[in-house]
């Protein structure tokens, strides 16, 4: 996620800079939209992977109270 945030703000950074260079604003551009397909594809994996994997148990459920035994009684 960092990466590719960082490569959006360079791809901008390079389209102000262009200064009408069509070559350098079509390449930035390609690689803005790489970095968004990626960015796609990334959160759709993380869903699917979301879908297989079993959510993990609820610790503070399963651990002791303070009211427990482990905690002296009056």
């Amino acid at each position: 996620m960092t990466l590719g945030t960082i490569g959006i703000i360079y791809s901008g950074f390079i389209i102000i800079t262009a200064s009408s260079d069509e070559g350098k604003v079509k390449k930035a551009k390609s690689r803005i939209l790489e970095i968004v397909i990626g960015f796609i594809l990334w959160a759709l994996f993380y869903m699917i992977l979301g879908l297989f994997l079993p959510d993990t148990p609820n610790i503070e459920a399963t651990s002791p109270s303070k009211s427990s035994s482990l905690v002296a009684k009056k």
